[in-house]
């Protein structure tokens, strides 16, 4: 959430989910139930899954075959 406030107070453009950022910083515990880590894992793929089409059509993304 730092990064996040951080770059909105000096005016520069964010694209970080907070919603996302409050999740992966709740996985630093130990106590995570399984029902959590569950729930962090699908909102980690339903990021990639949105974030793919921005990134496919950004001519500054580049893929690699090699690296799969």
């Amino acid at each position: 959430m730092n990064v996040y406030e951080l770059s909105s107070a000096a005016g520069l453009p964010c694209e970080i989910d907070p919603a996302l950022v409050v999740a992966l910083s709740s996985q630093k515990s130990e106590n995570i139930s399984p029902e959590e880590e569950y729930k962090i894992a699908c909102l980690l793929m339903v990021f990639v899954a949105v974030s793919l089409p921005t990134l496919a059509s950004n001519v500054m993304s580049q893929y690699s075959p090699a690296i799969e």
